[in-house]
Formats: C-alpha cells, structure tokens, sequence
C-alpha cells in the first residue's frame, strides 16, 4: 500500500512513515510525496500539525465540512495525509491514542491512518477497516465491492526501489566505443571490384565510363553476319 500511495497518479498525497522497519526506504519513489519519522511519536506530530493547519483554514474561509471544503476554491489546501506504521516494530501506545483523537476530531481533516501488525489500531470496535492479507479477496465495508489485494515479496519491494534510484540517477551507463565501418562491413571492397569486373565485361571501364569497344565476340559475330550476307547476295 505505501508503494501504491507514493506513485500514486490521482494527485498529491502526503505519506507519513513512522519507524525505520516500515517500508524502509519508502522515500526514493518520491522524496517530496513521503517523509519517512525514525518513530510513530514524530509522525503523529507531524499528522497533529496537518491536521490543525486544515481545521483552522476551515474556519477561516467558513466551511462547515470537509465535503465543502475539497471542492473549494481552497481544495489544494486540503490535501490527504496518511500514516503508515507497523505497531509490531513501532509500538507507542500514546501516539496511537493521539492518532485516534487526531480522526474523532471536529471539523474531520483529510487524514489516514494504515498500520499493521496484531495489535489493534483502536480500542472500539468496528470504526476501522480491519483487513486479512490472507484473505484471497476483500468486502468494502458498506459497500458491494470487492477487491483483491496486490502483494509484493521483500526481493520485489528492493527491486521497485532499485529501479527508482536508476531512472532519477543524474550519471548514465557510459555509451560503448562506436564499431569501425570496416568490422561492420568487412567484405565491401571485394563486392566493389566483383562489381567493376562485371562492368568490364560488359563494354564498360573499371572507373564507371562506358567503354566505346565492344566486347570481342559481338565483333566476330557481326563480322560473319555480314560476310554470309554479302556471299549470298553476290550469289544471286
């Protein structure tokens, strides 16, 4: 999923990863879109900021909700914010608490929270979508939809970072020596002279300019055309 939110081509979406073991190295896809937080105390305070900067401009410009206020002429303003956290490798108690006033917060910002791991994201239940990776297909909560979820192996994940850092990599592979005309075409000037040869034969010089003799044969058969012509005509 954190794949999916940092190339994301349905518009800017800000992505908090909280501790170094969730999706590390998240940032290479786009250092702008994910700001990768060493813990989950700093990406909720950080989701504290955004979230208290969207409520105040809400105030400010009179929007009663956050419908109205994505179709303002302030929707940049109101971009989503997601926090990513594994709560397994980052647990933190207090900032989960915080994350869930963060959501239960009126007026609503447009901020979202994805952990994994065993431990529950909120204490009440039913008020997240709780998902089975396992599960080969998923029900939308209150909806009919389904959908199947796409999964990547570690070696996967390495190789869409890897393939990242090529492509925006300023330096390039160096461009190979340009081959010699004479390996690409070692037979060309054999070809030429069979070619001048042919030429000759025919009545024509080796430089190319047409020969005014023409060759032997044709002579002597001329000649004897001629000579039985002139016998047979004397004969008569």
């Amino acid at each position: 999923m954190g794949v999916s939110l940092a190339l994301s081509p349905l518009g800017q979406v800000d992505v908090l990863v909280a501790g170094e073991d969730t999706a590390p190295g998240l940032s290479l896809l786009d250092a702008q879109r994910v700001q990768p937080h060493p813990d989950l105390e700093s990406a909720t305070a950080a989701a504290g900021a955004h979230h208290g900067d969207q409520q105040r401009l809400m105030v400010e410009v009179d929007l009663p909700d956050l419908f109205h206020a994505r179709v303002s002429d302030d929707a940049e303003e109101f971009q989503p914010l997601v926090v990513l956290c594994d709560l397994d490798t980052c647990p933190a108690p207090q900032a989960v608490s915080r994350l869930d006033s963060i959501l239960d917060a009126e007026l609503l910002s447009s901020t979202a929270v994805i952990t994994s791991g065993a431990q529950p994201a909120r204490a009440a239940a039913g008020e997240v979508w709780e998902i089975d990776t396992d599960t080969p297909t998923l029900a939308v909560p209150n909806t009919t939809l389904h959908c199947v979820l796409s999964m990547c192996s570690d070696d996967e994940y390495a190789d869409i970072l890897t393939l990242a850092v090529t492509a925006d990599s300023p330096t390039g592979v160096p461009a190979t020596e340009p081959v010699p005309l004479a390996k690409l075409l070692p037979r060309s000037r054999t070809r030429h002279r069979r070619c001048s040869f042919t030429a000759a034969a025919l009545g024509y010089r080796p430089g190319g300019a047409e020969s005014a003799v023409r060759p032997r044969r044709t002579r002597r058969r001329s000649r004897r055309r001629r000579r039985r012509g002139r016998s047979r005509g004397g004969g008569v």
